[in-house]
This record gives C-alpha cells, sequence and structure tokens, in this order.
C-alpha cells in the first residue's frame, strides 16, 4: 500500500462517524465486603451491616455513591432518614436473594404497612424488580384474606406519583374484594385522590356504560374540615 493510499485510509478513517459507547455501570464483586446503612432519623436510627455485592450490583444509585469520593465512597456507610427499618430490612434481605422466614412472613401478613414502604424505598433508589416483587408479594397476601387492606392506602397515596404501580395495585383490590357493603364501610379511609381514581376506573370497566332511567352522581363534600363523606343524589 503506497504512501497516498495510507494517507487516504487515515484519513477515511478519522472522518468516520463514531460509534458512541454507553459509559458502563461499576460492577463490584466480593462476597466478603460489607457497607454501612443507618437508617431512620439520627436521633432514633439502626444500623444495618450489608454484603455490599448484591447491594452493589443492583441498584445503580447505591453502586454510583459507594464508588463516589463524596462522604459514602470514602466511610462505605448510606444514611436513609425516611424511611423504617423494616421496610430496608425486607430491601435488603430479597435483594441479597434471600426467601423470608416464616417469622418474616407473620410480620408481613399483620403488617401491610412494611410492604408499602419497602415498595417507596425500593422505588427511590430505582430496583424496578423489588418493586414488582412487592407486590407479587401484597396480591398473594390479599388472595389469602379475600381483602384489601385499606389502612395503607392513606400512606400509599402520600408517597407515591399519579398511575404508579402501587397505586393501581390498591384501586385493583378495592375492585376485585370489595362488595357494595364493604366498599361503604370502608370509604372513609380513602384518600380523595384514590376515590376519583377508582371511580374513573370502574367507568372504564364498566365500559362508560349508563342507565339513562337511573344514573347515581357521586360528589366529595369536605366534612369537619379534615374529613370526606361521599354524597349520592338521584339524577333523573
Amino acid at each position: 500500500m503506497t504512501d497516498n493510499e495510507l494517507k487516504r485510509k487515515r484519513i477515511a478513517v478519522e472522518m468516520a462517524p463514531r460509534k458512541k459507547h454507553q459509559k458502563d455501570k461499576p460492577t463490584f464483586s466480593d462476597p466478603t465486603a460489607l457497607v454501612t446503612f443507618v437508617i431512620g432519623p439520627s436521633d432514633n436510627s439502626t444500623t444495618f451491616l450489608v454484603h455490599k455485592e448484591p447491594v452493589f450490583n443492583k441498584s445503580e444509585v447505591f453502586a454510583a455513591a459507594f464508588s463516589s469520593n463524596f462522604t459514602e465512597g470514602q466511610t462505605q456507610t448510606f444514611k436513609i432518614e425516611d424511611t423504617t427499618k423494616a421496610a430496608f430490612r425486607f430491601l435488603a434481605e430479597l435483594e441479597s436473594g434471600k426467601s423470608l422466614t416464616d417469622a418474616e412472613w407473620d410480620i408481613v401478613f399483620a403488617e401491610d404497612q412494611a410492604l408499602a414502604e419497602t415498595w417507596v424505598l425500593a422505588d427511590k433508589f430505582c430496583l424496578p424488580t423489588l418493586q414488582n416483587l412487592v407486590i407479587d408479594y401484597m396480591s398473594n397476601i390479599a388472595a389469602q384474606r379475600l381483602s384489601a387492606r385499606t389502612r395503607i392506602f392513606k400512606y400509599v397515596y402520600e408517597h407515591t406519583a399519579k398511575n404508579s404501580a402501587l397505586r393501581r395495585f390498591c384501586i385493583l383490590s378495592v375492585a376485585t374484594y370489595h362488595n357494595q357493603a364493604s366498599f361503604k364501610r370502608a370509604w372513609a379511609r380513602f384518600p380523595q385522590k384514590m376515590l376519583i381514581e377508582f371511580g374513573a376506573f370502574m367507568l372504564d370497566r364498566a365500559g362508560d356504560v349508563i342507565d339513562e332511567e337511573m344514573c347515581y352522581a357521586y360528589t366529595l363534600k369536605a366534612w369537619d374540615g379534615s374529613q370526606w363523606e361521599l354524597g349520592s343524589h338521584l339524577v333523573r
């Protein structure tokens, strides 16, 4: 190949479009290494020692923090003040691939709040697989109880975004396990936004079919400044 041909080839290579390479996600492999999580407010916190490998490899947020030059990377300690120790314990164990013990299942079965908190925590740290697993657990528990756990609705609607999977699960569980009588008994536990979203869901589910002879229009009325009352009137 002549010098001119080499020159033309080099120019062609230099002018060709360059491939964009995604920055590789940090990886870590050392089954014995531990990191520290401090959970809860500073005046009432709990410390957990967790194997670094599963946490590092499954969460880009944690991976970036523990490999950074910031406090988390230098101390290998991560503080989370706005969650509970029950939620973090479930997150750490499920992310490490462990199955819940019978005692932990008893806690989950008795306290749906812990699972809702775990879903919110997983959402914050970009762990969609864990979020789906939590909803699977909640679905199985609802199926065993044949009921929707209305006491978690307020927490869910205060800590999740519109159209989140956890909100959709709550609405679907009410539609599945509540009849007219149980809904009337429990509606006061529903946040206002959930009542609206539930009504929209049921209309969509019914195909927007309206009986012209008897249609009930539901209205939300403020009662006692803080609670909500579901009233209805017959529309002729």
